[in-house]
């Protein structure tokens, strides 16, 4: 009964899941070069009309995250119900009511993460993120990872959009660093040069569409952005579908809308490996976190590809198909690179048993298929986007001066250690003339203090996973191994998505469940009290680095449940 009420609220999912965000297919009108003086009565009245719109947006965003938490936190009791009536021995007392409860909420949760299919984006799509990553895969043989701005200048000014005395100022992609206007004029007058005459007017006809929706300082904004930064292998698959559908096309909204599709397909596919319950938890904690919400990724290109192929990876891991399991995660690891720590998960746990099992023939498997499928996306990623392995050393480029630079949205122990440590070294002086300079001051102590505890906990971290690993089974060994992410990095705070993998390990280990729970609650919190302040970000760290060790140390200390029919795990 628990699973045909469950595939009932399928089709739903499926069908509301499209339902309309106001993109529209056709132009709204763009800027013009000729812009006539306002009055200044009227741009008064234009300021205050623009300020009351943000802050109505502003206080809209922050109801629709409460109400999301609200329904996530009805979720989150149903299922700790089903955790205590466990530990009393009773876990099949209203079984079908609880999972048919939970199923019920994910659906409302899945449209409340789409802001109830409301929309927010202006435009209809997520502007900044939609153009990087549809620009930049469909003409990635042409633009690579650095010259996407001044092409994208030099096809508006062809165009007549963009007043080339009045260039906007550009983050050059190669230092990160913003440009002079004369050193962006003089960038883009071979980009024309990059591309066939067919191509050069497609790209042209794909920015018009996008200067038209992305207006005033999004755009200017969007021209200071660190650009296009995905893999070579994310640039292959993603400009299998961009370059087969032009920006103004009637196809193009159901394009941004795909990771809607992804996202039930994940939780069909949860349902199928782990249960109904442990999809219904995933998907409650998916749609609620305020890290990767709407606002952020939501009706974006292709965002959650990486995610929609790491729980495929776990699910089919989790079923005993270590083939296409190793094909799964080798693309994941090459999306994102930062998955690639559940691979180093499975092998270390086949490690921790080789002297006592050898390699049992499942990790050959897995391996087979990790090598066939890596090798063979290694090879599109350098042949199929047109720019041959040269591009494989371009993106290590642009990574490598990405990651050095500082991002208020990384989330982790060393982001929040970094912080402690830059605000322990510089001081605000005044100086005689009244401007106030930041000036390092020496902290040394202090510093190697923090930078010792952070060994520390690293170290606990580490040893708790090695520790837990013979009480896994493969698949779990790859999910346990994310909980190390916290506090090895610091990813962008829409990457923790991969936390729902807590609720894949909840199938054995409930309290994991109840430890995710905790921590999207506690999320959730933090972006209410210090709403829209930079400093919920270190509230994130600590968080993030709490749920981290409490899914360490608790697999380390506590064994798991074991399953009707199931063997107890062994390395083998």
């Amino acid at each position: 009964m628990v699973r045909r009420v469950t595939l009932s609220l399928l089709p739903v999912l499926w069908i509301v899941g499209f339902a309309p965000t106001g993109l529209a297919a056709e132009p709204t009108g763009g800027p013009s070069v000729a812009l006539q003086a306002d009055s200044v009565q009227d741009h008064k009245a234009k300021h205050a009309a623009r300020v009351a719109r943000e802050t109505a947006s502003r206080m809209r965003f922050r109801g629709l995250s409460l109400a999301r938490g609200a329904i996530a936190a009805v979720g989150f009791g149903i299922f700790g119900w089903g955790v205590w009536l466990r530990r009393r021995g009773r876990p099949e007392k209203w079984q079908s009511v609880r999972v048919g409860l939970l199923s019920m909420l994910a659906a409302v949760a899945f449209a409340g993460y789409y802001n109830f299919f409301a929309g927010t984006h202006v435009g209809g799509f997520q502007g900044s993120d939609v153009f990087h990553y549809y620009v930049g895969s469909k003409y990635f043989a042409e633009l690579g990872y650095f010259e996407l701005y001044p092409c994208t200048l030099a096809a508006l000014v062809e165009d007549g959009i963009q007043d080339p005395t009045e260039l906007p100022e550009v983050r050059n992609q190669h230092t990160l660093r913003l440009q002079s206007r004369e050193t962006t004029r003089a960038g883009i007058r071979d980009c024309p040069e990059r591309f066939s005459p067919e191509r050069w007017s497609a790209f042209k006809r794909d920015l018009r569409f996008f200067r038209q929706r992305i207006l005033g300082n999004s755009w200017r904004h969007l021209l200071m952005d660190h650009g296009y930064n995905p893999t070579p292998v994310w640039s292959f698959l993603g400009g299998l579908l961009s370059q087969r559908v032009p920006a103004d096309s009637q196809a193009f909204p159901r394009l941004i809308q795909l990771d809607r599709v992804l996202a039930v397909l994940m939780a069909t596919l949860l349902a199928w490996a782990f249960g109904v319950e442990v999809a219904c938890l995933a998907a409650l904690a998916w749609c609620a976190s305020p890290l990767w919400s709407y606002n952020w990724i939501g009706d974006a290109f292709l965002r959650n590809l990486w995610l929609f192929g790491l729980v495929f990876g776990l699910c089919l891991l989790e079923r005993g198909r270590q083939l296409s399991s190793g094909v799964l995660l080798a693309a994941v690891s090459l999306l994102r690179l930062f998955p690639g720590v559940a691979v180093v998960g499975l092998f270390a746990r086949q490690l921790r048993g080789f002297r006592e099992f050898g390699i049992p023939a499942s990790t050959k498997r897995f391996a087979l298929g990790l090598g066939v499928g890596g090798l063979l996306l290694l090879t599109a990623g350098a042949f199929g986007t047109g720019r041959g392995p040269g591009a494989f050393l371009d993106f290590r480029e642009k990574m490598a001066g990405v990651v050095e630079q500082p991002g208020i949205n990384k989330v982790g122990l060393s982001a929040f250690v970094g912080d402690l440590v830059y605000r322990a070294t510089t001081q605000d002086v005044v100086t005689p003339s009244g401007e106030t300079v930041r000036l390092p001051k020496p902290a040394p102590v202090l510093v190697a203090t923090l930078r010792m505890v952070q060994g520390l906990l690293v170290l606990l971290g580490l040893v708790a996973f090695w520790r837990a690993l013979p009480r896994t089974t493969d698949a779990e060994a790859a999910m346990l191994a994310f909980a190390l992410v916290p506090l090895l990095t610091s990813p962008a705070s829409y990457y923790y998505s991969f936390v729902i993998v807590a609720a894949m390990l909840a199938r054995r280990r409930p309290w994991a469940g109840v430890v995710l729970s905790l921590t999207v609650l506690a999320w959730i919190g933090a972006a209410q009290i210090w709403f829209l302040d930079d400093l919920r970000y270190r509230v994130y760290d600590l968080i993030a680095v709490a749920f981290s060790l409490a899914l360490l140390v608790g697999a380390a200390i506590s064994p798991p449940l074991r399953l009707a029919g199931e063997p107890a795990p062994s390395a083998a």
